[in-house]
């Protein structure tokens, strides 16, 4: 079982992300505020996968979380999903080896984003 921390754009998309991945078997947490996400990555126990849900006008936020992430957390795998943005900002912007997941996902779909970032951790371990 994996620890996943899911930052959500509001409550209800947080909490239909967060049932998509326990459903698979992980243990997931869910804040849905910019300094929830980031109080809770300084703490332990620390997290395995980080999930963030934007708005486009929020794209910069998720952004700044997942690099704050991967310097406290190096190996955290890290999913943005998203609605309105686009892909070319996830490749601009987003931190390397993580993944782009477009809103009117299956929850099978996002579950694989998932492990396919946690798979090379497993092996290691």
């Amino acid at each position: 079982m994996q620890n996943i921390l899911v930052c959500g754009q509001d409550r209800l998309a947080g909490e239909i992300i967060s049932a998509a991945l326990r459903q698979v078997g992980h243990s997931v947490e869910c804040v849905v505020s910019e300094t929830g996400a980031y109080k809770r990555l300084a703490s332990i126990p620390t997290i395995d996968a980080l999930v963030l849900d934007f708005r486009q006008d929020a794209g910069a936020t998720v952004y700044d979380i997942a690099r704050f992430a991967r310097g406290v957390i190096p190996s955290v795998a890290v999913v943005y999903v998203s609605e309105a943005a686009e892909r070319g900002a996830f490749e601009m912007y987003g931190v390397a080896r993580s993944e782009f997941v477009a809103k009117r996902f299956e929850a099978a779909e996002l579950a694989e984003a998932v492990n396919r970032l946690l798979r090379p951790r497993r092996a290691s371990a």
